[in-house]
């Protein structure tokens, strides 16, 4: 059997290669005792003692030790500094005498080798953890953390990739087990329905029913869906006690899953019993969940689409009564001011005289009818301005279109399955009597969920209904909708709706594996709080302290205060040297480079084709046929289509490349792809060129609109982009040197904020150190996180003085220091304190990968704004943006380097279009899954681009031996971007060759049709 990937590759790579230290960890590393000096003195030459001190540092550090060709040059040049060895090419030892200097290495920290005991003690760990830990890799990590605690050397890959197959065959086969014990229970016969043949579509099987799911917003197909999950949800019921038993895991249920829904029923069939019973246990349980996700969808996207309708209804209503309006509000101003006001002072005037009661009463009596004559006279415009006032004008609307919405949604509550204890009562109670009465029955209706003026419209009914019974099913789905979307309603089987504690690591694993998972991330110092927020407190003085000085004395020329007390900074673009010439002019004139032979060229040089792997991983299949698979990125990556792509392709099957679509084209097999190019291009020179410090990247994401042809889930409303269609937004990560590592497909509608971190957390190639977006990728929570996770985070925020800035200290305190610039509020740290556990549980699980960082943000931004959690980060975060927003204030530099940055990522996106061009640049594809493949696709081949750019300026400039003309190229290249497509060519070529046309139109027989 062999082994299962654990990995993947550049994680591998990581694993085998030391940490990289600074000077400081260097001191301190590779400090060797004396014990060990006197050592060294028996050491035949500096090169060996060298690779003793480096073994040592880095098993110290780490407790592994690392091939020779994995020790850092800069490692290298500080030890033989350090301790005046002889400066020479590191060739490693003879393998005995690597095999003692580890041995003295071991028994200086009292540690052992690998040994029997240590793989039986893991062994047994890997059993019990595996259905405690959600991934292989997490399972891989823990036990890399208990080889420690045994007081032994961290395992190689291998050895540890042993014990974890070994412990998934065995988990594997316990399952098995037991399913051959249940083989002929009847909770597995509805199992059987799936492998039936479809009566309906002769020569298929129920089973391709369940593979596709209709993204439609009309009724008719939303009801066919509805039928569909609920079949799918029935099954699921009736296997839950064996699924409860088999303790089957999220990660592998999606696994199985998506082999059943790209093999054929034969492919199925041919396992033994068991087996394919397993694999359509796993089919039912991801269908329920995904099914009752995009059921959700399709209510909130509904409830949606019939809210936005009604308003605008209602606007354009307000609209065309304004003259109505102002007709009516003249009328009442002219009643008030020329009628009831002068006889209210009439009547003041009467109280006042000295005439008898009588004589006043009568007098009174007179005013108060003709009052009441005048406001006979203007009760038209009275009654005509309250109906166009009242926000029940757009009540009466939302009541209209309620029919329409119950047609739409009504199935769908009624099936989803909420989790009820993690759920809003009172909206639990509304859903389970609709359920049970249609919402029909007015006397025992709930009413909790509602607010007052709704319940007060249900009651003002125009009609002799006394109840308003539409207009409540239509505030009840919106309450739903809404509290699907806020986290008041939860779903028991899901992806996306589940309870927020149910993404985060659980507390039982937290406090066992907290200060394991904290020492492997290199976060320490998250421990406890006190130290974090003592320095940031000295720092943030600090900051306060000198920006305000810097605009006391003028230093900041660029800051200008106004007259009202605000202020205003000036940034001044970066100016290109007069004769600085653009990179366009080096690039191939006489040809256009074929984009097949780009790809081919750079997968030849990073074998990228290689990160394509079978599905099923654990099978021996061969690699992809290299021409398909070429034709499969091109199809998605230039928008052509896959079957569009089989047909105008020569030398390829339509099979071949359909082969390749459905087994090995991916999302992760696509950013691995990625991955190998940019590694590729990393090993350049030319790269570093385009940094503004080579000691730090500095990364930028923005996002892109763009059209779908088809309905899609994964769309949301924009007016600016789309008028009143529907569309979706490209979100893509580029650093200074034009490579672009990551890339997502989110609803237009959706704030690019939330997969800020998605990207950032795809660091395996590119380091992040410093990260900008514009206004919509900030807010005070990704502050927090991205401090939490090691990144500075450096956003272009529009309108960013009217940001409020916050202090530790109160505001008095920086007024009487004379500052100019000063904090709004102060930072409540009590609530950072109560909820630091909790905030270090986040961050743990995203960084364990154990769900998208977007994916608990989601959850967590759209709760309560009372949610703990959710005010302890904001207040975090709050402290961060002050820190950013004051260097931004005092440094033009920065201020500069964002501007450029997100430049090049708008740059980036132009580029994007010009590759996307099939289709318009609009997506053929409905599923987020094909989408991220599509924009995946593309990034490979623009990745592939640039790389073939660096290599082509990489060789003009070992050629070009005149150093004036290589300093041209080097400045040009500075002060250029190395993100250039027109020497490309994207659309094949035409062949004019003479050739024999056959003719494909029968003449005759069309001039006869004239006859």
């Amino acid at each position: 059997m062999p082994l299962i990937q654990i990995l993947s590759y550049s994680q591998k790579k990581e694993f085998d290669t030391p940490p990289v230290l600074d000077n400081d960890i260097r001191n301190e590393v590779f400090a060797l005792p004396d014990l060990l000096q006197r050592e060294l003195e028996n050491f035949e030459s500096d090169a060996n003692r060298t690779f003793f001190i480096a073994l040592y540092g880095y098993f110290k550090l780490t407790r592994i030790f690392y091939e020779p060709g994995a020790i850092m040059p800069e490692d290298i040049a500080y030890i033989q500094s350090r301790y005046l060895f002889e400066s020479c090419t590191l060739n490693p030892p003879h393998i005995k005498t690597r095999i003692r200097y580890k041995r003295l290495i071991r028994d200086h920290f009292g540690y052992q080798s690998p040994d029997g005991t240590l793989q039986q003690k893991l062994k047994d760990a890997a059993n019990k953890l595996i259905t405690q830990l959600p991934t292989p890799k997490a399972l891989f990590y823990a036990l890399v953390e208990l080889a420690v605690g045994y007081r032994y050397e961290v395992p190689s890959y291998t050895f540890l990739s042993k014990i974890i197959t070994d412990a998934m065959n065995h988990r594997r086969n316990n399952i098995f087990g037991k399913l051959k014990s249940y083989s002929a229970h009847t909770a597995l016969q509805p199992l059987e329905l799936l492998i039936q043949t479809d009566e309906t579509l002769p020569g298929r099987y129920v089973l391709s029913r369940f593979k596709k799911f209709s993204h439609s917003l009309k009724p008719s197909k939303i009801k066919e869906e509805v039928r569909t999950f609920e079949t799918v949800r029935n099954i699921h019921t009736s296997i839950s006690n064996i699924i409860r038993d088999i303790s089957l895991e999220e990660n592998t249920a999606r696994h199985y899953a998506q082999w059943v829904e790209k093999s054929d029923m034969h492919q199925i069939l041919r396992k033994a019993k068991h087996k394919w019973q397993f694999d359509l246990i796993c089919f039912v349980v991801h269908q329920t969940r995904i099914r009752s996700d995009q059921l959700c969808d399709i209510l909130v996207q509904s409830v949606q689409s019939a809210k936005i309708s009604a308003l605008r209804e209602h606007q354009n209503v307000y609209f065309l009564q304004r003259q109505s309006r102002s007709k009516a509000s003249a009328e009442i101003a002219d009643l008030v001011k020329n009628s009831l006001i002068p006889k209210l002072h009439s009547i003041q005037k009467t109280i006042a005289s000295n005439i008898d009661t009588e004589e006043k009463i009568r007098l009174i009596g007179e005013q108060v009818e003709a009052m009441i004559a005048d406001e006979e006279e203007k009760k038209p415009y009275l009654d005509a301005h309250e109906e166009l006032e009242d926000y029940t004008g757009y009540h009466t609307i939302l009541e209209i279109r309620s029919r329409k919405l119950q047609n739409r949604v009504s199935d769908i509550i009624k099936a989803l399955e909420f989790d009820e204890k993690e759920s809003d009562k009172s909206l639990m109670k509304a859903i389970a009597h609709f359920r049970t009465t249609g919402a029909n029955i007015t006397n025992k209706l709930p009413m909790e969920f509602l607010r007052e003026e709704e319940r007060n419209s249900l009651l003002q009914s125009s009609t002799d209904e006394p109840f308003r019974i539409s207009l409540y099913k239509m505030f009840l789905f919106i309450a739903i909708a809404d509290g699907i979307k806020s986290g008041s309603l939860n779903l028991k089987h899901s992806y996306r709706y589940r309870a927020f504690n149910d993404y985060l690591i659980n507390m039982e694993e937290y406090h066992q594996f907290k200060a394991d998972y904290l020492k492997q991330h290199q976060m320490e110092s998250l421990h406890t709080h006190e130290n974090i927020l003592k320095d940031l407190k000295g720092e943030l003085d600090g900051i306060y302290r000198s920006v305000n000085s810097n605009i006391i004395k003028g230093i900041n020329s660029f800051f200008h205060t106004r007259g009202d007390g605000s202020y205003m900074v000036h940034t001044p673009k970066l100016e290109k040297k007069d004769e600085d010439e653009g990179i366009g002019i080096y690039l191939p004139k006489e040809k256009f480079i074929p984009l097949i032979d780009v790809l081919r060229q750079i997968d030849r040089l990073s074998i990228y084709s290689a990160k394509f792997l079978h599905h099923t991983r654990t099978l021996h299949h061969r690699s992809p046929k290299s021409n398909a698979l070429y034709a499969s990125i091109i199809g998605y990556g230039c928008n052509i289509s896959i079957p569009k792509m089989a047909k105008i392709s020569k030398g390829i099957s339509a099979h071949d490349i359909d082969h390749i679509r459905t087994w090995y084209l991916s999302p992760d097999m696509l950013q691995e792809a990625n991955d190998a190019v940019l590694a590729f291009t990393e090993s350049l020179d030319v790269p570093m060129l385009f940094r503004s410090n080579p000691h730090k990247n500095h990364t930028a994401s923005d996002g892109q609109k763009f059209n779908l042809s088809v309905d899609s889930l994964n769309s949301g409303h924009s007016f600016k982009y789309f008028g009143l269609g529907r569309g979706s937004t490209r979100y893509t990560f580029s650093d200074e040197s034009g490579r672009l590592f990551y890339t997502t497909v989110i609803n237009a509608s959706e704030r690019e904020a939330a997969y800020v971190i998605d990207g950032l957390m795809h660091q395996e190639v590119i380091q992040s150190d410093i990260h900008s977006t514009d206004t919509f990728g900030y807010s005070e929570i990704i502050f927090a996180l991205t401090h939490l996770l090691g990144f500075m985070f450096a956003p272009r925020i529009k309108n960013f003085k009217d940001q409020q800035l916050y202090a530790f200290e109160p505001k008095k305190l920086y007024r009487d220091n004379g500052y100019a610039l000063l904090p709004v509020k102060q930072i409540n740290t009590q609530i950072i304190e109560e909820q630091w556990e909790q905030i270090v549980r986040l961050v743990l699980t995203i960084k364990e990968r154990r769900v998208s960082a977007s994916q608990l943000l989601k959850r967590l931004t759209s709760y309560s704004r009372k949610h703990k959690l959710y005010q302890a980060l904001r207040e975090f975060g709050r402290i961060i943006k002050t820190r950013f927003l004051l260097t931004y204030i005092d440094d033009v530099s920065l201020r500069q380097q964002i501007e450029k940055q997100l430049n090049k990522v708008e740059n980036a996106n132009k580029f994007s279009r010009a590759v996307f061009f099939g289709n318009s640049g609009e997506y053929f594809y409905a599923t987020k899954e094909e989408q991220d493949i599509a924009s995946n696709a593309l990034r490979l081949i623009q990745n592939s681009i640039i790389c073939w750019n660096y290599l082509y300026f990489s060789n003009l400039l070992a050629k070009e031996k005149d150093p004036e003309q290589q300093s041209k190229i080097v400045n040009a290249l500075k002060n250029g971007s190395i993100v250039h497509w027109q020497h490309i060519n994207f659309y094949g070529e035409y062949d004019f060759t003479e050739k024999q046309i056959e003719d494909e139109f029968d003449m005759e027989a069309i001039k006869a049709l004239s006859a």
